[in-house]
């Protein structure tokens, strides 16, 4: 009897002992994640969001824009209007733990035509930073792609020309937007068919190909300095020579020299008589429709040397002079500057004699002399 009360003892003991030595764990903080993170979609679509979470309760799921559904299925707000939306699944067990994706819902981009019979606008208004360009071509492979343009800060109206297509063809485009949160939104797929230009106005062009060998890729911009004066002046033409695009300034007795692509798409040219070197100068960029987005004459020229002078921004030598107008060639810096060639007329280096030289004039954002 002793001996089973002090067996029986000794295991309360043991069970008392190990009870109080022993410590509960902490609890496993929740966490949530939402998959994918990021993602493009247009107007009245759907997408599907995964939660991965630790709380066995699960997750509640909310939208700021559109609607969502407790599996995580996403319906975009249909309509005419671009937003950015937030999804977020948060834990029905601590409502502090939750986690966020974004939905960068996208109207429609819209096709139109424009002044140039070969060139079609694209348009397309995303709510958030990112870069558009327009994929197009003879069929929905899509051969070809635009250059790209950003979206305004905070998002907005994003206007983009495609050019280089046939004329009286059918073709096949669509918008690409890329965000800057890594996502992508893909348009569908829309039709265009372009206009052709009048034939009094494009010359007469024919292309041949030496046989056995094989051209380069690419297209080809001709400078048309002679030749009748209602043609267009500036062509592009593919390797088979259709013309691709084309433009006439309609300058009564100017050529075009040089004609340069600038980054945004547009053509800077500079016009001069060709009789003499930067003489009724005049420096235009236009668009792909042929609008004249700014233009710069000799006359303008002066006036802004003149201002510069007085101003004292021209440093020690000044632009005490007077140009003749610009010519042969200019170029466009990354930051934004323009370094153009102005021919200027002299006669002091030899008495009784014009002597004509060259300057290089540096013209800031503004198109003013930036010389110091």
């Amino acid at each position: 009897m002793n001996l089973r009360f002090l067996r029986s003892w000794c295991v309360l003991c043991v069970l008392i002992f190990a009870s109080g030595c022993s410590s509960s764990n902490p609890p496993v903080p929740i966490t949530v994640s939402v998959s994918p993170p990021a993602t493009a979609i247009a107007t009245g679509q759907t997408v599907s969001f995964a939660a991965t979470t630790n709380d066995t309760t699960g997750v509640t799921w909310t939208t700021s824009a559109g609607s969502i559904d407790a599996n995580g299925n996403f319906t975009a707000p249909s309509g005419a209007q671009s937003v950015t939306a937030t999804v977020t699944a948060t834990s029905k067990k601590d409502k502090t733990k939750f986690a966020n994706a974004t939905v960068n819902v996208v109207a429609p981009g819209v096709i139109a035509a424009t002044a140039n019979p070969q060139v079609a606008l694209y348009t397309v208004s995303p709510a958030s930073a990112g870069n558009v360009s327009v994929q197009f071509g003879l069929d929905t492979n899509y051969a070809l792609t635009t250059w790209t343009q950003p979206v305004p800060a905070g998002g907005g109206v994003v206007n983009l020309f495609v050019a280089g297509m046939k004329g009286n063809t059918l073709y096949h485009m669509r918008g690409i937007v890329k965000f800057g949160d890594g996502s992508q939104y893909m348009d569908l797929d829309q039709t265009f068919t372009t206009g052709a230009y009048p034939a009094a106005q494009v010359p007469a062009l024919t292309a041949t190909t030496t046989p056995g060998m094989t051209p380069q890729s690419g297209v080809e911009l001709l400078d048309l300095v002679l030749g009748v004066s209602t043609l267009s002046r500036m062509v592009v033409i593919d390797l088979a020579g259709n013309i691709l695009w084309s433009y006439n300034p309609q300058i009564a007795g100017l050529i075009p020299s040089p004609i340069k692509l600038l980054p945004n798409g547009h053509f800077l040219v500079n016009y001069t008589t060709g009789v003499a070197d930067g003489q009724g100068s005049v420096i235009q960029e236009v668009d792909l429709t042929g609008q004249v987005i700014w233009q710069m004459t000799a006359a303008d020229l002066n006036t802004a040397l003149t201002t510069a002078t007085s101003a004292g921004t021209c440093g020690g030598d000044g632009c005490n002079f007077t140009a003749v107008g610009t010519h042969h060639d200019f170029v466009q810096l990354s930051n934004g500057h323009l370094i153009v060639i102005a021919a200027i007329n002299n006669t002091t280096i030899v008495p009784g004699t014009t002597v004509t030289g060259d300057v290089i004039i540096d013209l800031d954002q503004n198109h003013k002399p930036d010389m110091e």
